[in-house]
């Protein structure tokens, strides 16, 4: 059984036609050792990436005893008051 491995990279933005973040993401293999690369292009807008990230995640996520749903509730209350900007962006998830 594989593990799965996500990895990101940005869409171009700012009038540019590539960005390198995406186009590295872009060529690594489907599979690296025993991972599954799961591979996801985001936008470069503030929440709506995280939501993006958030949802293949949850598309991907096993786990003993709670579901992918849960897990995001527990993260979001463990994670806040770790930075301004990380519970504003954890207070657009669910």
């Amino acid at each position: 059984n594989m593990r799965k491995l996500l990895i990101t990279g940005f869409e171009p933005f700012g009038g540019e036609e590539i960005n390198s973040s995406w186009e590295a993401v872009d060529r690594l293999p489907n599979c690296i050792n025993e991972y599954e690369i799961i591979k996801l292009r985001i936008p470069v807008i503030f929440g709506e990436a995280a939501r993006l990230v958030i949802k293949e995640a949850e598309k991907n996520i096993s786990s003993s005893g709670i579901s992918a749903k849960n897990f995001f509730k527990l993260s979001k209350t463990v994670s806040k008051g770790v930075s301004s900007s990380t519970e504003k962006l954890l207070s657009n998830i669910e």
